[in-house]
C-alpha cells in the first residue's frame, strides 16, 4: 500500500477531473489527489466487512515516534490539535488510528475513516456519489496533521522524520 504522500500520481487524470483520479491495487482502490504539481495525497479504499469499508492513509513507521504517550501527547495536543484529537480517539470527523496487515510486524499504520459499502458489488464500483463527502474530508485532514507537524513539530526527529511518509 502505497504511502500518504507522493511526488508520482501513479494514475492518469481526466479532463473532468483534473485534480481527482483512483487506480485498482491489489489491496484497494487508490484515489489520489493532486494538491499541486508533484504532491499528491495517496488514499486506498478497502473492503473490511460485510457492508463496511476504510479509508486508510498509510503513514507508515512515523508515529512508531510516540514511545512515551504519557510525556509526548501534552506537547502533541498544544502543536498539532488535530492530530492530537485522534490519537485520543475525540477526532469529530471519526478519524481513527488504526493498523492493517498480517502478519504482526509486517503490519502498517495510519488513520482510517469507516465508510459503508454496497454489498455484492466490487469495490471499484462503490466509489459513487455517496463517498466524495467522506474522500474530501480524510484529504483535508492529512492534509491539515502533515501541515500541523511541518510548521509546529512537536519533537525535533519528528520534523525530519515526515519524509518517512513520503513515496
Amino acid at each position: 500500500m502505497r504511502k500518504v504522500l507522493s511526488k508520482k500520481a501513479g494514475a492518469t487524470f481526466l479532463l473532468e477531473t483534473s485534480n481527482i483520479t483512483s487506480a485498482v491495487r491489489k489491496d484497494g482502490i487508490e484515489i489520489i489527489f493532486k494538491v499541486q504539481a508533484g504532491i499528491y495525497v495517496i488514499l486506498t479504499l478497502c473492503r473490511t466487512d460485510t457492508g463496511k469499508g476504510v479509508l486508510f492513509a498509510n503513514w507508515g513507521t512515523y508515529f512508531n515516534r510516540l514511545t512515551n504517550p504519557q510525556s509526548q501527547l501534552p506537547k502533541l495536543e498544544k502543536c498539532c490539535p488535530a492530530l492530537y484529537r485522534i490519537l485520543i480517539g475525540e477526532d469529530p470527523d471519526g478519524v481513527y488510528e488504526m493498523s492493517m496487515g498480517q502478519p504482526e510486524d509486517n503490519r502498517i499504520h495510519g488513520f482510517g475513516l469507516d465508510v459503508t459499502l454496497p454489498e455484492n458489488f466490487s469495490l471499484l464500483f462503490c466509489l459513487d456519489r455517496n463517498m466524495p463527502s467522506k474522500i474530501t474530508l480524510m484529504f483535508d485532514k492529512m492534509l491539515k496533521i502533515y501541515n500541523e507537524l511541518v510548521k509546529n513539530p512537536p519533537f525535533p526527529a519528528w520534523e525530519y522524520g515526515l519524509d518517512d511518509v513520503w513515496e
